[in-house]
């Protein structure tokens, strides 16, 4: 049952595999598990594809913006 339920929440809110790999690996980094076991885990091939999620995963970590209240 848990798996049906969460199909029907990834096709309700139209999340498809690919966003739930790439929430996994921001969340992971941004948490500070080591890259290795994340790219492990999430079973890219290539660290240099690997590397482009983790770039993002950091874009908004050190916002200029957020603690001046915009």
């Amino acid at each position: 049952m848990a798996n049906r339920s969460f199909l029907f929440v990834c096709y309700y809110y139209f999340y498809s595999a690919h966003s739930l790999r790439v929430g996994f690996i921001t969340q992971a980094i941004r948490a500070g598990k080591a890259e290795w076991s994340v790219k492990e885990h999430s079973g890219h091939a290539s660290w240099e594809t690997f590397n482009q999620y983790v770039e993002e995963a950091g874009t908004f970590q050190d916002n200029p913006a957020k603690d001046i209240g915009l």
